[in-house]
């Protein structure tokens, strides 16, 4: 498991057929160049119909593989550069290599040639939900932070997956609901870091290269350890802790408490979920506490368990991390909402974990919620399936409404969370699992989080 391979082949008409390259990256983070594969483009040149399942045999130096394929989905689109027309077909992918599964992208395209597909097949590409105007990377190394107002916090690599979909919510906050102030530390905040402290740097180094081994040695333990002291015992430059000051100052009521959270780069995807991998503090109070659990959340990127996961899902032991700090909602109610069944995958279904105070003590497994089920109509309209009462608080009356318990929350806020679920699922094009809070009338999403729990479902 864990395996990310690219590989790319290249035909032409006139006989310059069939040039292929890439590499395989296994989990331990050893790079193989390939070496052969037996893919022939002219077939698919010559094809009335592209196939949508083949298999693709390559090798490297060391291993074979055998690679199966069956496209998803398919995005067609034009490009025309200097006379030349170029058509891209972007095919979504689930891969089998050598019997394990994962997702990517297989993407063909044709040059200098007349459409391949007929117009009735082409996909129109919707407009994108958010619109962010590229920035050189020159500029990014500038970017230390940003609020989660500013449109290029919605750029992953910049401010991870929580930031860039906190931000990404704040194009669509409604009546309905509210996004908490906040900002974040990106990810040039921490490259610059590393960068300043040479014993830190000393210390990562070390570690990717005990990961990169065959066999993990013996003080590999040690070394996250040498790591995360690193860490606490750095010092901030002066341009990055006033940067941080500032903006606690401008973006948040003063003496107001705060959540400080991890947000990597690659977390939270539809293959892979990082929750509980790395840190999240609440009721930070005072920026001296807040700077002080940046660096403990910049170290929870490197314990043996996080990079553990990250190599098992291909991901590199070195990868960005932006953290979000953003304002604490002294709620009454909270909980989780899920866009489909958490087990099942059922997309009919919405799911809604609700209890009085923290929404933190259900997902943390400390209370046992209140648990509200709906199912879909297929006219898109909603109804409760079914209800489980187990939440309880001292001066609060188990609510009714229609002759029915909702427990701690009432009909119409049950209707009003799902239509925000509905909301964030269209906007996130997929399944989501929501984190919310309610206080004086109002909800907040705290945190969304994209699901592959429908991955596995299906209709038959």
């Amino acid at each position: 498991t864990g395996t990310v391979f690219h590989l790319a082949v290249i035909a032409r008409e006139d006989g310059f057929n069939t040039i292929s390259n890439g590499y395989v990256m296994k989990p331990n983070g050893i790079c193989e160049a390939i070496t052969n594969c037996n893919l022939d483009l002219i077939l698919f040149m010559d094809a009335k119909e592209l196939p949508t399942d083949y298999i693709i045999r390559f090798e490297t130096e060391c291993d074979s593989y055998q690679l199966e394929c069956h496209i998803d989905s398919v995005h067609q689109f034009l490009l025309e550069k200097e006379g030349r027309e170029v058509e891209v077909l972007q095919r979504f992918t689930v891969f089998t290599l050598n019997g394990t599964h994962g997702r990517g992208t297989n993407e063909l395209t044709f040059r200098n040639c007349c459409t391949t597909l007929s117009s009735s097949s082409q996909t129109e590409l919707l407009p994108p939900s958010v619109v962010v105007t590229p920035v050189p990377s020159s500029a990014c190394q500038s970017m230390l932070t940003l609020s989660l107002s500013d449109p290029f916090c919605c750029l992953v690599h910049l401010t991870g997956g929580k930031g860039s979909q906190l931000a990404r919510l704040q194009t669509l906050a409604t009546k309905r609901f509210t996004v908490p102030a906040g900002f974040c530390v990106t990810t040039c905040a921490l490259d610059q870091h590393v960068k300043a402290n040479d014993q830190l740097a000393l210390a990562l180094g070390d570690l990717q290269s005990a990961w990169q081994q065959t066999e993990h040695t013996a003080n590999i333990g040690r070394l996250h350890q040498r790591v995360e002291e690193c860490f606490l015992q750095s010092q901030m430059q002066s341009q990055l802790r006033e940067t941080i000051c500032a903006d606690y100052v401008q973006l948040l009521p003063p003496n107001s408490l705060v959540a400080v959270r991890s947000s990597a780069v690659g977390e939270d995807s539809e293959d892979s979920s990082a929750a509980g991998q790395m840190a999240t503090y609440l009721n930070v109070n005072g920026i001296a506490s807040v700077l002080e659990h940046v660096l403990k959340c910049w170290a929870s990127l490197y314990t043996y368990q996080a990079v553990q996961y990250r190599r098992q899902h291909g991901q590199p032991v070195m990868c960005g991390m932006a953290v979000v700090v953003q304002l604490m909602v002294p709620s009454g109610k909270s909980g989780v909402l899920f866009t489909a069944d958490p087990i099942t995958g059922n997309p009919k279904s919405i799911l809604i974990n609700a209890t009085y105070g923290l929404g933190e003590n259900v997902v943390s497994g400390q209370v046992t919620p209140d648990t509200v089920e709906l199912e879909k109509k297929s006219d898109q309209s909603m109804c409760i399936k079914a209800v489980t009462l187990c939440s309880t608080a001292a001066d609060s009356a188990t609510k009714q409404t229609e002759g029915k318990a909702y427990g701690c929350l009432t009909y119409d806020e049950v209707m009003i969370l799902a239509n925000i679920g509905q909301e964030i699922e269209s906007l996130f094009g997929s399944a989501v699992d929501i984190e919310w809070a309610e206080e004086g009338g109002r909800f907040y999403v705290l945190q969304p989080f994209v699901s592959g729990s429908t991955s596995h479902y299906s209709l038959y």
